[in-house]
């Protein structure tokens, strides 16, 4: 920040002179006093009156947390994986915390060397003896209490490990990887909802694409929807318009998914991906009134039962009604998955593909539209 600087006009008193100048302390280090320079009147002197501004207080600064490193570790540029090595920390190593990223896993430090004075460090090897109250700060340093990301951007949080891509499919390179945990600032999504735009400095005008399944976030109707090259093609509400509690008068955008081609196809093993989330909206009369899901559980011995956790949370208006179907054929008795944050069990088979439709519940002339974030889990 800019130190604010407030002057006070020298006023001629006889042939002698003084003037006051306050500098006030903000952006300075904490504990560094304002300077003050002064030039005392004599006593002879008629006092001169006038009305002096009051300097303003130093603005209140977060005090760093201290903290050390359990192990030998890497400071990076950035709260993931993804991030250029700017420093190494040997273990017992006494850090200064500053910030940390919306899920923890990350810590930001004073290292002076970088750019700005900051670096990124893994919390899973640092101990902190006292509360983590430090601000949330995303992956581009942007502070995110109290301050906004730029317009039409939000953070997310990766469920697993996964590939950057050039583009919007697994049939684009490989641009690097990121890891569970890594929190990342999304731009942009596919019309269909199944692949985000995120900031990667690393890929093509610092944008890269990841499989919106493997991206834990609230709801993303606010994005900027992009063709395969990211050329934008517009949003289904404008961009920098907070939502409001009153559903907003749209249509779901056609994402010409049936059960022969599903949104997406999912597949949950304990020895790779454990969680799986998904979201899209639907509406009716008009727009994308279904949705389908594959999935199934990649786990050793085929057809042993498995149980996985499973939530839907709807948002706008009405519900949503699910039906299951295996091999093709309707599952009648099953444990429907409803609008809801609580977390459902599921009992299925290992190895075998399963097909889930979500679709407006109660259809009718007038416009509904929902928009829906479903969750997979593996206890």
């Amino acid at each position: 920040m800019k130190a604010k600087i407030t002057t006070i006009l020298c006023m001629p008193v006889l042939l002698l002179s003084a003037c006051r100048m306050g500098i006030s302390a903000e952006g300075l280090p904490t504990g560094t006093p304002a300077p003050i320079i002064t030039a005392a009147l004599p006593a002879s002197a008629t006092p001169f009156v006038i009305d002096t501004p009051q300097t303003l207080p130093a603005a209140p600064t977060a005090q760093p947390l201290l903290g050390a490193t359990t192990t030998r570790i890497n400071i990076r540029s950035t709260p993931n994986t993804a991030g250029d090595i700017i420093g190494v920390l040997e273990s017992g190593q006494t850090v200064e915390i500053t910030g940390k990223d919306p899920s923890e896993t990350w810590l930001q430090i004073i290292h002076n060397p970088a750019p700005g004075g900051k670096g990124w460090i893994t919390r899973e090897f640092t101990q902190v003896e006292s509360q983590l109250d430090v601000p949330v700060i995303g992956a581009s340093g942007i502070m995110l209490e109290g301050t906004s990301l730029p317009s039409g951007s939000q953070t997310a949080v990766l469920l697993e490990t996964v590939h950057v891509r050039s583009g919007p499919g697994t049939e684009y390179g490989s641009l690097g990887m990121l890891t569970s945990q890594d929190v990342v600032i999304l731009t942009g999504r596919t019309e269909s909802g199944s692949w985000f735009q995120i900031e990667y400095p690393g890929g093509p005008d610092g944008k890269g694409w990841l499989a919106a399944g493997y991206v834990d976030t609230g709801p993303v109707n606010s994005l900027a929807i992009t063709d395969n090259s990211g050329q934008l093609l517009g949003t289904q509400t404008p961009t920098g318009v907070p939502p409001t509690p009153v559903p907003p008068v749209i249509t779901a955008a056609a994402d010409e998914d049936t059960a022969q081609s599903p949104a997406v196809r999912i597949t949950l093993s304990s020895a790779a991906s454990r969680a799986f989330s998904f979201s899209n909206d639907l509406s009716s009369p008009n727009g994308d009134r279904k949705d389908w899901l594959e999935f199934k559980v990649d786990q050793f011995p085929k057809g042993e039962p498995v149980t996985l956790l499973v939530s839907l949370e709807c948002g706008w208006d009405g519900s949503l009604a699910t039906e299951l179907r295996l091999d093709g054929q309707l599952l009648e008795n099953w444990s429907s998955i409803r609008c809801s944050t609580e977390k459902r069990p599921l009992n299925v088979l290992s190895g075998s593909s399963y097909l889930l439709q979500l679709e407006i519940a109660s259809p009718g002339s007038n416009l509904q539209y929902i928009y829906y974030t479903i969750r997979f889990n593996m206890p």
